[in-house]
């Protein structure tokens, strides 16, 4: 049986949120004098950031080490936040759904102005972020590539806005926004009741 390190985490201070760089398409660029790759897991980004900055191989895990196991850090750092982005998967497409808005729109499975998700594919041969995103009464998807929008496709619907792109013609719109996922479905109902106010 394999003996784990225990590390004693503390959080110091919860710090702010800054919605324009914790949130959106590009919530996952982040500063500082040591950067890494993106990577798949929390124990591959500490393990390789921590390789860089000592030059070492030493493994570790990365959930333990963030102290995403201990209850109390993750009640504190998740106070007063109204939404958590997630992840979902539809075969091979990972789908990062970074804010929510509600309406009573059942074409759009009840999402609204505000609500948007994001996925990788290629535009023009090279790797490019597909930003989906619900404005008023309109269906956006704009492309990035190298953090520079190239491009805007707009529609009335979901499946319309998708058609219009000509991307991955395999799945309809309201997949490839992710509000098909039972996880978005849960999400959008807390989101409605948490937002919704009597008169």
């Amino acid at each position: 049986m394999a003996k784990h390190l225990e590390v004693p985490v503390t959080l110091l201070t919860p710090g702010t949120i800054n919605e324009n760089l914790h949130y959106g398409p590009f919530a996952h660029y982040c500063s500082g004098s040591f950067s890494g790759k993106i990577e798949t897991s929390p124990t591959r980004a500490i393990s390789s950031l921590y390789n860089e900055i000592f030059h070492n191989s030493t493994k570790f895990l990365g959930p333990t080490i963030i102290g995403q196991n201990d209850p109390k850090i993750i009640e504190e750092i998740s106070r007063g936040v109204r939404f958590i982005p997630f992840q979902i998967t539809i075969d091979k497409y990972k789908i990062f759904i970074h804010d929510l808005g509600v309406s009573s729109h059942p074409e759009w499975h009840n999402a609204g102005s505000g609500y948007s998700s994001s996925l990788l594919h290629f535009y023009n041969k090279k790797q490019a972020l597909f930003v989906s995103r619900i404005v008023d009464n309109e269906c956006i998807i704009e492309i990035y590539q190298q953090a520079q929008k190239i491009k805007i496709i707009r529609g009335t619907t979901l499946s319309e806005v998708w058609r219009k792109s000509w991307f991955i013609e395999k799945y309809d719109g309201s997949e490839l926004y992710g509000l098909k996922d039972q996880k978005t479905q849960n999400s959008l109902r807390v989101h409605y009741v948490s937002t919704c106010t009597p008169n």
